[in-house]
């Protein structure tokens, strides 16, 4: 096999720019095909990047109004509090967003305030300075908040030098406590995370109206078994309405699997365009193999006419395809994930601010599967042709 191989590998040399030729259109190819798919995969995901929403460890559960609006489809707190008692739920709070305008010294700004519970793990961002709210902030109604980098930074005030400080919301007042960190940012940025989050007992006591609830945010322990638990709620909800409503939750999952959908479509469509310019090298492999068939008649009858069998003449021209293949698919591959590295890190971080990690391992699966089809769809027929020659035809030829 060895000799075969080195065989191979000395025709292919000796006719260097016609093998070089060869796999130009192949290294093309499948660096289109891979850079497509790595630089689809890598836009969806800045783009879910920029779409900050919520702490990935909690989902939002709202009736479903696609028919519209019923005040009776919203629930009260004894469904939140049936709802904690469900397995992988942490917590649940009543949960809305309310514009307000605040003021810091001299400074107002347009702000959102928003309820939160007890675990840090409700927040969109950890900490940058304080604290978060406490188990004791909820259960004395403490008029205290968390404010994010967004809101420090339109009341120009610093996030150390806030801490502790009164801030008005609205008409209400509360102590921060906590800044949170500052969120990458690119050049597209959907910011819906809350700017002062106050105890959802503070929130409930001084903006909420009676008992009905339209939404509540849900922190879970196990964020892999989320989707259950969005499906268990939600059943649970619509058992309660006595199968009159229906309800859905919404996480960071959601917006991002929506995006992946979409950009998969525009990735198989244009990775199938790509595909065309592989169907084209493959055929471009063939046609020297051919060249090459001819070139070598005479040696094939020679080889023939001392013994060789159709096998071996078989073997010899298939290594051949195979080196073709396997050289300029995995040159393509290369180049394929160095393009989109660079444009990942150089272009794609300007919209979300986060470099998106690449999905290198599906890469080498489509080079590989490349190699072994054009291998097999390209190379097959010119190795038969060379493993059926007459011997004594292919000493006559000149």
């Amino acid at each position: 096999m060895t000799n075969y191989l080195q065989e191979a590998l000395g025709a292919l040399f000796s006719n260097r720019l016609r093998t070089v030729l060869a796999l130009l259109g192949l290294v093309i190819g499948v660096a289109a095909v891979v850079a497509i798919q790595v630089l689809g995969q890598a836009t969806s995901g800045a783009l879910s990047g920029s779409l900050r929403f919520m702490s990935q460890d909690t989902f939002i559960v709202l009736p479903d109004t696609q028919k519209g609006f019923d005040p009776k489809s919203m629930f009260t707190l004894a469904d939140l509090a049936a709802i904690n008692r469900m397995p992988n739920v942490v917590e649940a709070i009543p949960y809305t967003q309310l514009p307000v305008t605040a003021r810091f010294g001299a400074q107002t700004a347009k702000l959102n305030v928003a309820p939160v519970g007890d675990d840090p793990r409700f927040l969109a961002q950890p900490l940058e300075t304080g604290r978060p709210v406490t188990q004791g902030d909820v259960a004395a109604r403490t008029p205290v908040c968390v404010i994010s980098a967004n809101a420090a930074e339109k009341l120009q005030a610093d996030a150390a030098a806030i801490v502790g400080h009164a801030l008005r919301a609205g008409d209400n007042h509360c102590t921060v406590v906590g800044v949170m960190r500052k969120a990458p940012t690119g050049a597209i940025n959907f910011d819906f995370s809350p700017d002062i989050l106050v105890p959802y007992t503070v929130f409930a006591r001084e903006h909420m109206r009676g008992n009905k609830i339209f939404e509540a945010q849900v922190l879970v322990d196990d964020t892999s078994s989320m989707t259950q638990t969005e499906r268990t709620v939600n059943d649970y909800l619509a058992g309660a309405s006595n199968g009159k409503f229906k309800y859905r939750a919404l996480d960071s999952h959601f917006f991002a699997s929506i995006l992946d959908k979409l950009f998969a479509i525009v990735s198989l469509v244009v990775g199938a365009i790509g595909a065309i310019s592989l169907v084209v090298a493959g055929i471009g492999i063939m046609n020297i193999l051919l060249v090459s068939i001819v070139e070598r008649t005479r040696e094939i009858g020679v080889r023939k006419a001392i013994g060789a069998r159709k096998g071996q003449i078989l073997l010899q021209f298939f290594l051949e395809a195979a080196a073709l293949a396997v050289f300029g698919c995995s040159f393509g591959a290369v180049f394929g994930l160095l393009a989109g590295w660079y444009v990942n890190s150089h272009y794609l971080i300007k919209i979300s601010g986060v470099i998106v990690p690449l999905q290198w391992e599906q890469s080498v699966i489509l080079a590989s599967v490349f190699a072994a089809v054009i291998t097999l769809a390209f190379g097959t027929y010119p190795a038969l042709r060379a493993a059926r020659l007459d011997p004594i035809e292919a000493l006559r030829y000149e």
